[in-house]
Formats: C-alpha cells, structure tokens, sequence
C-alpha cells in the first residue's frame, strides 16, 4: 500500500478493471475516452484516496466561435501550446510562425493561416488544445509584402559565391586543373594518384576527404600556391 503522499493508484485500479483494458482493446484514445468513467470508478474504490488524473485532459475549443470576420490560426494536431508569438494588432503574413506546439516529444511551428491582422488570441501557453481548436483570430487583410508575386524568387541555376568559391577549391585537384604535375607523371610513364585510385575501386565508390586541405609549408610558400599547386587527397 503507497502512503504519504497522494497518488492514482485508485484511478489506475479502475482503469485496468476497464472492460476494453481486461479485453486488451486499447487505444490512444480510450484514457481520454474513459476519462469521467474510469474518475467515479476510483471514487468508489476508496472515499479516503485522491485520484490524480492520469493525463490532463484536452481543451475542447470550437473554431465556431470566431469573431465575426477572422478566420481562425488552428492547431494542426493535439497538443501543448509552447507559445503564441503573435499579440492583437500584429499584422502577420499567410504562413508566417505564429504560434508553437509540443505533440510527440516533437516542437511544431504554427503557422498563419491568411494574411492579415491579429483581432485575438484564443489560447495561451501549457494550454493543451485538441486538433483543430483555435489558437488565434485573423482579420484577413492585404499586408504589405506578403504578395506572393512581389516576393523575389531564386534562380535556381545560380551559383552562391560562397558555393562557387568551394567548387572552384575542390577543383585544384582535378588531374584537368594541374597540367604540370600530370606532365610530370606522364615523363616517367606514370599515372596520377587519381588515376591510381580509379584503377582500384569501383566507379563512384571512392569517398574523397580532406579535399581543402594543403600540405604544410606555409613558411616556405604563399597560400595561393599551396592551394593551386599543393592540395591534399585522402580517403
């Protein structure tokens, strides 16, 4: 027997006397389902015992409810309101992140449904809401900027500088990019280490690391030419 402190030891006896438990019919759904059933079962067990519900209880909330003229921001799923990042009067944007979930362990972002601006928040945060409840009201309105025909859209044939940098470094060790040394190779009917490599293994299941790095003699040479005329290979 637990004593000292309150517990739902009562609760738990009346769940698994649960038909659909004693039958082995379980679901996600049933404590839920159960919930009031299984609660004035306890109560019979024990006047005495403090039955702490097992699982806190969903928030039912109804999108009927809306203010006249909003569109509701609803939860994508059952689950716990982290936080609500949007206040009344925020102008926010269609698809914007307004709001946060917990479900599975998991952070999900929320976010607005229409463009337009803030009339109310509905929920509020360790709220737990069921799927489809409203977590905020939106009255629609044009925003400035969230045409979708003004945003700009990247090209996707163009090439970062930062990924063009990178590119044309891994390049530098490229047989095709370092003619002298291959000339050299090829004087004393050598092939290169490129060469070597793909005589050995498979096409394509060679794995190249360390294909920015240089040896080690920048005392005695320029970065520039440790990196034009120096680069490592390993695998």
């Amino acid at each position: 027997m637990i004593t000292g402190v309150e517990t739902n030891i009562a609760f738990l006896d009346a769940l698994l006397d649960n038909p659909e438990v004693a039958g082995r019919r379980t679901h996600t759904r049933l404590v839920r389902r159960q919930f009031a059933c299984a609660v004035s079962a306890a109560a019979s067990w024990t006047a005495q015992e403090t039955v702490a519900p097992l699982v806190a209880p969903a928030v039912q909330k109804s999108s009927a409810s809306a203010p006249a003229g909003t569109v509701a921001v609803a939860a994508p799923m059952q689950g716990k309101v982290v936080s609500i990042s949007a206040t009344a009067g925020d102008a926010v944007r269609k698809g914007a992140p307004v709001a946060v979930l917990e479900a599975m362990k998991m952070e999900h972002l929320v976010g607005a449904s229409v463009s337009g601006r803030v009339h109310s928040v509905a929920a509020s945060a360790g709220e737990v809401l069921m799927e489809g409840a409203p977590l905020l009201f939106v009255s629609p309105e044009e925003i400035e900027g969230s045409d979708t025909a003004a945003e700009e859209t990247a090209d996707p044939g163009t090439i970062r500088p930062d990924l063009a940098e990178s590119i044309a470094r891994h390049a530098f060790g490229y047989d095709e990019n370092r003619p002298e040394a291959t000339a050299r190779r090829r004087k004393t009917n050598q092939r290169t280490a490129r060469e070597n490599v793909a005589h050995l293994v498979d096409p394509g299941s060679f794995i190249e690391y360390g294909a920015l790095a240089f040896a080690a003699q920048k005392r005695r040479r320029t970065l520039d030419d440790l990196i034009r005329k120096r680069p490592a290979m390993a695998s």
